[in-house]
This record gives C-alpha cells, structure tokens and sequence, in this order.
C-alpha cells in the first residue's frame, strides 16, 4: 500500500515519536508504515490519519497495477 505519511507527518511539524505515542502505537511502526514494510491496520490507519490532520485515503492509497490487479 502507498503512503504519504512522512510528508504529512513533516508538515505537521511531528517526530516519529511524538506520531507514535499519540496514534497509539511505536515511533518503529511508523518507520516501518513510512518505508512501506508494514500496512497498519484500518483502526491504526484511522488513528494516524487523524493526527496529522488529513483525509484517510490522502495518506493511505491502494496501488493499481491493470483494473484487474491490486498491488
């Protein structure tokens, strides 16, 4: 899954840190979200989403290789 979350979280002014304790989860699951190695859960996405102020499907977006295929 494609992410923004470190553009957003940079223009929120917002360490990993800082996004991690409020979000709920450790300043190493938001690196792994940012360099895509991890796909948090929707309850998870929600939260972070909400924190850096933006819309879910802005920071988080499927990938579509043919209109037959999801990435």
């Amino acid at each position: 899954m494609k992410n923004y979350l470190r553009e957003y979280r940079k223009s929120a002014i917002m360490s990993k840190e800082e996004l991690g304790k409020r979000s709920g989860c450790s300043a190493q699951t938001i690196e792994s979200i940012e360099k895509e190695k991890y796909e948090p859960s929707l309850f998870l996405a929600c939260r972070i989403a909400r924190e850096v102020g933006r819309p879910l499907d802005k920071v988080f977006c499927l990938e579509v290789k043919g209109w037959w295929e999801y990435v």
